[in-house]
């Protein structure tokens, strides 16, 4: 069962509050259960990408032989980004299986064999991602749910195997420090006291931003305070949907953004993840988090109140 894609690359814990921690042990775990069969799973995946591959290689020349290949054109493109699919999949799963080992094999006295192994397999995987991206970007086809277009997991796991890599003890030193999750639900409950208190002390403060909507999980809304842009980023659960969302620019004295979650603060939060910047220009990130299954409904208002 490749938990790790069902809904794209996952990646578990908070990597926004925990530093990866929750990805580490997530992997860690997938390890543990493969070990037994490493070598034989490893080969198994390569084997079954690779028949992929030659089957969507004979399909292309059916179609050209049929001397009608535009007919194919479309199973062609889903087939390349199925390939494009398995061939990350089996590069991330090779590297995380490496690095692990190599961890074992380093608290068991260690063996430069295993670090060879997982440097180049983490080497190996940091060139597919870029090769995925870059099709991504040039492909025409995008599906209706298009899961794997979210590497996060990958992108976490890198972070800290590079490091890993160079000096594996001060990565588990900092993963050993770093918030578990009751550690990350307790930043987040801390940042909901202090807008619910600070809204106490500036109940008057203008709002900038209004937004409804549902949340399953894990949604990052990115909106420009100066042009009205919008954007959200999906990396956990179903994809949420806003229902409305109006924006304005805040004075320019010095202000903080708080958050009075209306609707859906029994469930999860409205964590201000990114506050607006000329570094960043004056876009606000805002967190959603939705800790139970299913989808949420969601309202609230973002105040700026004094500094």
């Amino acid at each position: 069962p490749l938990v790790h894609v069902r809904t794209g690359f996952v990646c578990m814990g908070n990597p926004f509050i925990d530093g990866g921690r929750g990805q580490y042990r997530f992997l860690r775990d997938l390890y543990l259960m493969a070990k037994p069969e490493l070598e034989t799973g490893l080969a198994t995946m390569e084997e079954s990408t690779r028949s992929f591959e030659r089957w969507h290689e004979r399909f292309r020349g059916w179609m050209k032989d049929s001397g009608e290949p535009e007919r194919g054109k479309w199973l062609d493109e889903i087939l390349t980004w199925g390939e494009s699919i398995l061939r990350l999949n089996l590069c991330y799963v090779d590297a995380f299986m490496r690095f692990y080992d190599y961890a074992d094999a380093s608290r068991a006295g260690g063996d430069t064999r295993y670090r060879d192994r997982a440097a180049a397999a983490v080497e190996a995987l940091e060139k597919e991602l870029v090769a995925f991206n870059e099709s991504r970007a040039a492909s025409t086809y995008k599906p209706g749910f298009s899961a794997a277009d979210n590497t996060q997991g990958i992108d976490v796991f890198l972070e800290f195997a590079r490091p890993g890599i160079e000096d594996l003890a001060s990565v588990i030193d900092g993963m050993r420090s770093a918030p578990d999750d009751a550690g990350v639900r307790g930043v987040l409950d801390a940042a909901a006291q202090a807008d619910v208190e600070r809204l106490e002390q500036h109940p008057d403060a203008p709002i900038i931003i209004e937004w409804k909507g549902r949340i399953d999980c894990r949604d990052i809304v990115r909106i420009g305070l100066l042009d009205d842009s919008y954007v959200v980023e999906h990396y956990l659960g179903d994809p949420g949907s806003a229902e409305s969302w109006s924006a304005e620019p805040p004075s320019d004295e010095a202000g903080v953004p708080t958050v009075e979650l209306r609707l859906g603060g029994h469930r999860g939060w409205a964590y201000i993840l990114e506050a607006p910047s000329e570094e960043n220009n004056h876009t606000i990130s805002i967190m959603l988090e939705d800790s139970n299954p299913g989808f949420g409904s969601y309202d609230f208002v973002v105040r700026w109140t004094p500094a």
